[in-house]
């Protein structure tokens, strides 16, 4: 069961976290256009992506937001596991030689 609470029946990610505004102030906010730009994702699905996260967001009105220091956070964490990744293929494919593959066979079939 997640952890992740909806405060509003309306939300339209499942398991969506809405954190509340401080006191109603407005707090350094991004809209999910300017987090769709940060993280090089689509538009449509970064609210999806963000809630799977556990990212808190905010819903105004119709509007969603997050704050701009867990989007950078999660950028951060997110690339962390992307360099890991290739570091792992890398290492994966030293070892299984790959890295002394013969190309001039598919050179040669090309030409």
């Amino acid at each position: 069961m997640s952890n992740r609470t909806h405060t509003e029946s309306n939300a339209t990610v499942p398991g969506l976290t809405v954190a509340h505004e401080m006191n109603g102030a407005i707090r350094d906010l991004a809209d999910m256009r300017e987090a769709a730009d940060t993280l090089l994702e689509d538009e449509s699905t970064v609210e999806a992506i963000l809630a799977n996260a556990n990212v808190p967001l905010i819903r105004k009105a119709r509007d969603m937001y997050v704050l701009r220091h867990d989007l950078r956070a999660y950028r951060e964490r997110a690339l962390a596991r992307r360099q890991a990744g290739v570091g792992e293929i890398t290492r994966l494919s030293i070892a299984a030689g790959l890295d002394d593959v013969d190309y001039s066979a598919i050179e040669r079939n090309q030409a």
